[in-house]
This record gives structure tokens, sequence and C-alpha cells, in this order.
């Protein structure tokens, strides 16, 4: 069976603003005085005014904000900052904004001020001085007025800097990932201030960590005589220390804050705050090479519930079976992927294991027909309850994508209220699980759930929050927007997670889904300026392991962005929080990084939602071909990402404690 896109919803249009290219650091030096020869100053232009300008920089630390007057050397990048002053053959430079003292470069000593390397004195267009004069001063007189010009701007921005009294923190990190167990860890802080300061540190729960005489078998405060530096150490690590710890340094101009997280790797997996459900794509077995994904490859502790995908129904006997028995199944010398996965329960006590039926491929018709019958929805019921418990499933899935919808009817919206009814009632006398995912465009909406009603019987709700856009529309899109491409919009994260509690949902039942993978397209033309809304002509080639048009895990994702052959360019959509790229081929990819699933996993807890759903494991990079080489990471970049976002929520935000 190949069905890897249950989560279709399609629409078309869309817009976007392209991430401004990034502005190239500047120079780490200080400008230097030249030391000319009298006989190279010969033949020198006319000195140079600087006019009415602002933000000269000398140096990395360095900058002056106001009028100076610079007599030589110095660079101006631009065409019409220089105007010539006919009366006097004096070049003036005017309203400069952003233009620094440059170093001066190597140049051979028999050339002239302004020969070959006349760049290093003023960059201006050729000929914008017409005549050139020399200057009748000496080298010593020259020299004198640039020492006062460059000493007089220094006082000047020693005068305009920060604030000397502003208390200033030095450290190596601030955010550490450690193991149960480890006998102790240490935070060294060194503080900055002009006057005395007082030093806290407080615990995750904000309560003070006081110093001791007494040396502390969990936690101790050392605090310098000088009280410039201090060191929290935490002994026995354990799960129970893992938070926020926060540093308060105070003196008689104020205050000051430091933050310092700390993330404890259990021996067992701890309680979570929200839960992580992750869905496995039972056909990613038949995928080759690198892509071929079994549940050998599942890593549990970055899941606090997996879902197998898919089982399948007999419409005519109203009950569910296997999709694929000699796979899913240990019966006549299968390979038993249930009870794999099943069993990982064992070494890993706080997941969950739930058995999905339906997706894409199923579609509408069949349910219809269950759920329209009583009596096919109780035998349906029996059926999935006995067949779970056969399996030691801890609950159901129901896919059904979606009711009245593209092949039901419209009463499917009451029948699947009715569904879920029966299946909570047969659920419950064996403490089964019961979720459902929802489609979020909104005229699916509208037309498949009755919230309030559907929500009632439902353990959680997971809101597919991806498919926004794919290639069967005329314009590339970005597959999940956080926020609106176009202004009212409500085609994007957002919108969706608002609309439904707006509509009833209980935030503490809805889990915000998210895809591991990405959209293609071919364009149609090359794109300039690039971005969204560019009109497309399909899908592209295949990637190399899904081998669905238009659908691109992210496993095959990284490696094409990887790959040097492709020449991809990288671009960060400002309105949606979305990465794309652009091929040397004109292929379009929308596709979710780490940094747009953290923006994502923030905007749930946010909302204060149950937790975050992923499509699908399978195509996360599994097996870690991307990153390995970058940064030591070996598997899954997007769950440790997500999981590591959630910790940091739960973790509170970064606010001082209040005695």
């Amino acid at each position: 069976m190949v069905d890897t896109a249950p989560d279709i919803q399609v629409v078309e249009g869309s817009s976007s603003e392209s991430e401004p290219e990034s502005e190239s650091e500047s120079d780490n030096e200080l400008a230097t005085i030249p030391g000319p020869s009298p006989s190279q100053l010969a033949g020198q232009t006319p000195p140079v005014f600087v006019e009415n300008s602002s933000n000269i920089h000398i140096g990395p630390n360095l900058q002056y904000n106001g009028p100076v007057t610079v007599k030589q050397y110095i660079t101006v990048n631009g065409k019409d900052e220089v105007s010539y002053n006919s009366s006097d053959d004096t070049p003036h430079l005017h309203n400069l904004g952003d233009f620094g003292l440059q170093p001066e470069k190597s140049k051979p000593q028999n050339e002239a001020c302004f020969g070959k390397s006349s760049e290093v004195l003023l960059e201006t267009p050729k000929g914008i001085f017409g005549k050139k004069r020399c200057i009748l001063c000496g080298a010593v007189v020259a020299l004198l007025l640039l020492v006062v010009v460059i000493v007089t701007v220094a006082v000047a921005l020693s005068g305009s800097g920060e604030d000397p009294n502003k208390i200033k923190f030095s450290y190596q990190k601030d955010d550490i990932t450690v193991k149960e167990g480890l006998p102790s860890f240490q935070w060294a802080v060194k503080v900055e201030g002009t006057s005395p300061t007082e030093l806290v540190w407080y615990d995750p729960d904000c309560n003070v960590i006081e110093r001791r005489i007494v040396p502390s078998p969990k936690r101790e405060v050392y605090i310098s005589p000088t009280r410039d530096e201090t060191t929290l150490t935490i002994n026995n690590i354990s799960i129970k220390d893992r938070g926020r710890y926060r540093l308060q340094a105070r003196n008689e101009h104020g205050e000051a804050w430091s933050y310092f997280t700390l993330r404890v790797q259990g021996n067992t997996p701890h309680k979570r705050d929200y839960v992580v459900v992750c869905y496995v794509a039972q056909w990613a077995r038949y995928r080759t090479g690198r892509g071929n994904f079994t549940v050998d490859e599942i890593q549990p502790e970055l899941c606090t519930h997996l879902i197998y995908a898919f089982a399948e129904l007999n419409v005519n006997t109203a009950t569910i079976y296997s999709a694929d028995p000699a796979y899913d199944l240990r019966e006549n010398n299968g390979s038993g992927a249930y009870e794999k996965m099943v069993s990982l329960k064992k070494e890993h006590p706080h997941l969950k294991v739930l058995l999905s039926m339906g997706g894409w491929a199923e579609r509408s018709k069949n349910y219809s027909i269950v759920a329209s019958n009583p009596v096919k929805r109780t035998q349906f019921a029996l059926s999935v309850s006995e067949f779970l418990r056969k399996y030691n499933f801890d609950g159901f899935d129901f896919h059904w994508q979606f009711p009245a919808e593209p092949t039901g009817v419209p009463a499917d919206k009451q029948y699947f209220v009715e569904m879920l009814k029966e299946l909570r009632e047969e659920f419950d006398k064996y403490n089964l699980l019961l979720t459902v995912p929802l489609g979020v465009l909104p005229d699916v909406i509208a037309r498949s759930y009755d919230v309030p009603a559907i929500s009632k019987y439902l353990d959680y709700m997971f809101a597919m929050c991806y498919a926004y856009y794919t290639h069967w529309g005329p314009e590339t899109g970005p597959n999940a927007p956080l926020y609106a491409l176009r202004t009212g919009d409500p085609l994007n994260v957002e919108a969706s997670i608002k609309s439904l509690i707006k509509m009833g949902a209980p935030p503490n039942k809805l889990v915000l889904g998210m895809p591991l993978y990405g959209r293609v397209y071919q364009l149609r033309d090359q794109l300039s300026p690039p971005g969204f809304r560019a009109p497309s002509i399909g899908a592209p080639r295949n990637g190399p392991y899904v081998q669905e048009p238009g659908f691109w895990g992210y496993n095959e994702i990284c490696l094409e962005l990887g790959s040097p052959i492709a020449n991809w360019r990288k671009f960060w959509d400002i309105k949606t929080h979305t990465p794309y790229a652009i091929s040397q081929d004109n292929i379009f990819l929308s596709y979710d990084n780490e940094t747009s699933l953290t923006d994502k996993v923030e905007l749930a807890v946010q909302n204060k939602l149950a937790g975050v759903m992923v499509w699908s494991l399978d195509t996360d990079d599994f097996l870690g071909d991307c990153i390995f080489e970058r940064t030591g990471a070996t598997s899954f970049p997007l769950m440790r990402a997500i999981n590591k976002a959630l910790d940091t929520a739960a973790f509170g935000e970064k606010m001082p404690c209040r005695r």
C-alpha cells in the first residue's frame, strides 16, 4: 500500500516576501594612520571635508554619531555622496550614512598617494575631482591633523558609549544538557560593575539558593569576596534538577538578571508536560536505500505517543483488518510490526501506542456507509475494541478524511458524532484512548465537524496544520505557513488553531500537527526576486525515497540542499516564518526546518495546547545522513529540535524572580 499523503488539503494561491540578504561583517580593525614621505605627498589632492555626517565607524566598538571633519584617508562607498566645490576646488561629502574609516592597505613605497593605491584614500567615480592639486603642507602637518581628528573622535566616542555602571555577565554557556547521575555540574559567572554588587541565585521554582558554610549535598553557591565572581554547583544530577536557574545582580545603580537552562537526559523517560505524537507510515518499509524505515528505526524517547498508520475497513462486515498482514502480524511467519511497536513500551513505560485506521487513500465513502447505519456503527466499535486488545494497542486513531467530503454526504457531520460516541462507550470499558485528526481548511471544518460535540468523546484532536498549498495549484505556496501570506488569509497555522478554539475545541485536547516534509514545484519561469506566488507547472522530479509527486521528506530535502550539484539558494519568508529554496534547475521547495518548527511549538505553548503531532517520523533524517559532519548529532534532527523547544517552554519564560 502506498499512501504518502494522508494530510492533503488543497487550495490555490499564495504570496510572500523573501528574507533580505544578510549584511556583510564590518572590519574588525581600527583605522590606521599612514606615514607617507614628503615626496609621496607631492601631487596630493586637496583635503576632503565630511559635512553633516553620522555613523562614522572607527574599528569594531567605536562609533561617533555627529558631525566630523576628516581631511584625508577616508573611504567613501557610493556614487552620490561627493560634490565638487568650484570656488575652492575642494570636494565635499554630504550626509554620509554608514561609511567607515578603513584600515590602510599595503602599497609599494614608490607609489604616490593617488597612484595605483588611490582606493585606500578615496573611492569615488573616476574623474570626480577634475584636476589634481598638491597640498603645500609637509608630511608632519598632515599626520598631526589626522592624529588630532582621530583622537578627538575617540574622546567623543568614549563619552557616548554604554553606561559604565551597567552590570554585565560573562560565562561560557547558558544552556547545558547533562545526563542523569552526573556527580556534579557547575556554572561559573563573572560579573562586571562599577560598584559592589549583591549576587543571588534562584532555583527553577524561584526559591533562593542559600550560601552555606557547610557544603550542601545538592546545591552550593560560591561568591568571591570582591563579588565579581560566582559559581553555582549542582551535585548528584537528577531529573528534578532540570529547569531554568536565575542569577540576580544588584548594586546602587540597578539590577540585572542572567538565565541558565539545565536539561537532564534521564535514565528513564520523565513525565512530559506536553504530548509529542508521532505517526509512523507502515509503507515506509518499502522505500529503498537510506529511506527504508521500519519499526526498528524508532527512537521512543522522542515521542509520548506512537501511531501506526494504517489499518483498513471492511465495509461489508463493518470490521477492522490489517492492511499488510505479512508485515503487520506475527501469524503465518509475518514480521510482526504491531508486536514490535507495542513492545517498545517495556523499556519506555511512558509510551502509548495507538493504531490508526483510514488515511487519504480510503477517503470517505466506506466510512459514510458504516456511520449512517446504527447496527454497523455498533459492530464497528466492537470490532475495533477487540482488535486493539488482541494486539495490545493503547488506543485508536480514527483517520476519516473527511466526514461529508469528498465522496460522503452532508449528514456525515452528525454521523461522525454518533460513531465517536459508540467508540467512546466501548473504549471506556477497557481504558482505551480515542483520537482523530482534523482537517483545518475553513470549508473542511465547517462541513465536517461539530467541534463541541466530537470534543466530548475524544482524548486528543490533531489539527493537521500542513498541506495548505500543493503543486496542484497554479502558484507556489508555503506548505505549513505559521502566519498569513496576506492580511486576512485563513490558510495558516495560527488562524486554524484560533478558529478551532473559537468553535469549541478545548485547548487541553487540541494538538498542533506539523510536517516533517515539504512541497515541491516546477517553476514556469526563473524567479526574480524569489518568493511565493510564483507561477508553477506542477510537480518536478520525485525524491529518491518517498517517490511521491510534489512531496519530499525532510531526509530527501536536507540531502538536496547540501548537494553542490543542485546549487540551491535558500531563503526565509519573514511573513509566514517558512524556509524555502530554489534550485538551478528551477525547482521551488517549501519545507520546515528546526527554526520554523520551533516557532510552531512556541505557538502551541502560547495557546496552551496539549502538545504537538508530526507527520511522519519516517521522513525525518532518521539516520543522521545530513547533519553528522556538521553538528555531531546522529539522527532525527527535527524531532530533537521539537523536543528541545517543548522542554524550553516547560521551563517558562526568561523572567526575573520577585521576592
